[in-house]
């Protein structure tokens, strides 16, 4: 469920419009129909939080950001949610050590890698409606691949003399 809720925050963030109450309904039904929104309500989720990333590297007032891999939490939440399932005959999982170990080995891997993402950072991201110009204009060629990260910066240093 933490996975379920990381996933839809990370989508009413990056929305650049509100959430719908249908948007929302379908969001519950499958984790297939929850990503599908979100490439759909922001198909440009990674670049952006990977540009945002970059503006809180830059203003020493900005808290560090996390960067979700949407693709890697999916998956998690697939290998997550399929414990909550019958996996067969008792004798051949929860009642088989072997099975117990690697479940717990597995349950353990995904647990210690969320935790270790969550307290390095914070969640939010800089939507392009409230960027400023200068700002917008560096985003706009990033977007597009026109520029890396390292040009990024550079442009976005040059713009804000007064950042790191």
């Amino acid at each position: 469920m933490g996975i379920e809720y990381l996933l839809f925050e990370e989508l009413v963030l990056s929305s650049s419009k509100p959430i719908s109450e249908a948007v929302y309904r379908t969001c519950l039904k499958s984790k297939g129909k929850l990503e599908k929104q979100i490439r759909i309500l922001q198909p440009d989720y990674e670049k952006l939080k990977e540009f945002a990333v970059i503006l809180a590297e830059l203003d020493s007032n900005m808290p560090k950001l996390i960067h979700w891999d949407i693709k890697k939490l999916m998956k998690q939440w697939g290998i997550l949610s399929s414990y909550l399932h019958w996996h067969g005959a008792n004798s051949r999982t929860s009642g088989s050590q072997e099975w117990l170990k690697e479940t717990e080995s597995k349950i353990e891997e995904i647990v210690l890698s969320l935790w270790s993402t969550i307290t390095s950072g914070n969640s939010g991201i800089m939507k392009p409606e409230n960027m400023d110009l200068k700002t917008k204009d560096v985003w706009n060629d990033f977007q597009k691949n026109k520029i890396n990260n390292e040009s990024a910066k550079l442009r976005l240093t040059l713009y804000f003399p007064n950042t790191k």
